[in-house]
């Protein structure tokens, strides 16, 4: 790089390489880059700017003070737009913008998606992290959208622990997001078919494309199955009645927009784990499951479930252990020794939007101590 100076630095450690936006020279840079986009393909129905691959901009603490910046810069590229498209004789480009997933994040990152808004700076915005969100703050984006822009669910190619999602899941993700509120869901890094059955081997005189499966290829669903999302998650019309699977409480990221929720239960003052998650279905005709671990626990161990203040029946809960915990020869993301619970839920339990699980514990081995935590919740729906 001629400018290492440019450079955000090594306290941001994998992202060091991240341009600063404060350097007027790489604003510059970066706009020379987007007019060079349009005269090499000025066919291009517009520009998207990725706000959540690298989704730093400035130094830290500096996000919100250099904001106006940042709308500056947003600015001259929608004038760039507007006169290449004159130029043209053209349709006005479109221009929108990748967010991190709420709006208090997005402005602490150098990003007042509110005064883009206000300007008619952007056409549309895709909140998210980098790790699927199942409830994502769709509303409020919203009430800061209005009528100025588009809100896409921004959705990447997998939960927060390293596996693809499963067509199941991929319909969850844009069913929740659809439900609270989003006018499209953007997809990120969604699977290629192609490119991932040339990792599995085949006979010489037979193409890798298309692949007889990815069953249980390692931990990735069938893919051959997943990219059917594509046929379904663009309307809640068409993923209507569908089996679902929404994934909460994954595993722990240090990613800086990935605001993970945390759950845990102090062994030496118990007090109950709330968690909190979204779903839209039509549970009255489907079964729903909710699948969760509670990890560093031991046989001795014993919990209660509640349901929006309902208690789950004991009949209604099967719990697996396992006593060696989970490392890499059988998943990416270790854990401590845990417990699988299922629970089979009521539909007269359960609410259209937000729902309440409550975790209590009622007996506990006596000579251990910390934290219980509990960890990749996944609610199933079935309707077939």
């Amino acid at each position: 790089m001629n400018h290492p100076e440019w450079r955000l630095g090594e306290a941001f450690g994998y992202y060091r390489s991240c341009l600063d936006y404060a350097v007027p020279a790489v604003r510059e840079y970066l706009r020379r880059l987007v007019i060079e986009v349009l005269e090499k393909f000025p066919g291009v129905a517009g520009i998207e700017l990725d706000g959540m691959r690298s989704p730093y901009f400035f130094q830290d603490g500096e996000g919100e003070r250099n904001a106006p910046i940042m709308t500056d810069f947003i600015r001259r590229i929608r004038a760039d737009l507007d006169e290449a498209a004159a130029r043209s004789g053209r349709e006005r480009y479109l221009l929108r913008v990748n967010v991190p997933r709420s709006p208090e994040l997005a402005l602490e990152s150098g990003m007042d998606v509110a005064a883009w808004a206000d300007a008619g700076l952007v056409g549309g915005v895709s909140p998210g992290c980098y790790g699927t969100d199942f409830q994502l703050p769709l509303e409020r984006w919203q009430e800061i959208a209005g009528e100025a822009m588009d809100v896409h669910a921004y959705a990447n190619c997998s939960r927060a622990a390293a596996e693809y999602h499963s067509l199941e899941e991929y319909r969850g993700a844009a069913a929740n997001a659809w439900g609270a509120g989003a006018d499209g869901i953007y997809l990120f890094n969604f699977p290629c078919l192609e490119e991932v059955s040339r990792l599995i081997p085949v006979p010489l005189d037979r193409p890798a494309f298309p692949p007889p499966e990815f069953t249980a290829r390692g931990y990735h669903p069938d893919l051959t199955q997943t990219r059917n999302a594509l046929r379904e998650i663009g309307s809640p019309e068409t993923l209507a009645g569908k089996d679902k699977r929404f994934l909460f409480y994954t595993a722990p990221s240090t990613y800086r927009h990935y605001a993970q929720e945390v759950a845990s239960i102090e062994r030496l003052a118990p007090e109950p784990a709330e968690l909190v998650w979204r779903c839209y279905e039509d549970y009255a005709v489907a079964e729903t499951e909710v699948e969760l671990k509670l990890v560093s626990v031991t046989p001795t161990d014993q919990f209660e479930f509640a349901m929006n203040g309902q208690p789950v029946a004991a009949e209604a809960v099967e719990r697996l252990h396992a006593p060696g915990g989970r490392d890499a020869r059988v998943h990416p993301c270790p854990l401590e020794p845990y417990s699988v619970y299922t629970l089979r839920l009521a539909p007269e339990t359960l609410l259209r939007g937000e729902n309440r699980l409550t975790v209590t514990m009622t007996a506990r081995e006596p000579d251990l101590y910390g934290e219980v935590e509990v960890r990749e919740m996944a609610v199933t729906v079935h309707y077939s």
